[in-house]
């Protein structure tokens, strides 16, 4: 006896997985904040736009953000 032989075979599924991300969106926002950086972006349009995809300020530092992450049902 081997031990492949003890570990339990998952079943195959037949449901395709459904691919929730979406790279686009992170990367527009990665877009963003580099043009931010370059100050090619407004301060007031920028708080608006990070705070809209869920980028907080904290007041730890002012290099230290809180992200809010989507998940599906969550």
């Amino acid at each position: 006896m081997t031990i492949s032989d003890l570990k339990q075979k998952r079943p195959e599924s037949k449901k395709s997985r459904i691919d929730w991300s979406r790279i686009e969106e992170a990367d527009n926002f990665a877009d963003t904040v580099k043009l931010y950086r370059q100050g090619k972006y407004p301060d007031d349009l920028f708080r608006r736009y990070r705070l809209q995809h869920g980028a907080y300020g904290t007041r730890m530092t002012s290099d230290y953000a809180m992200v809010r992450i989507k998940i599906p049902a969550g």
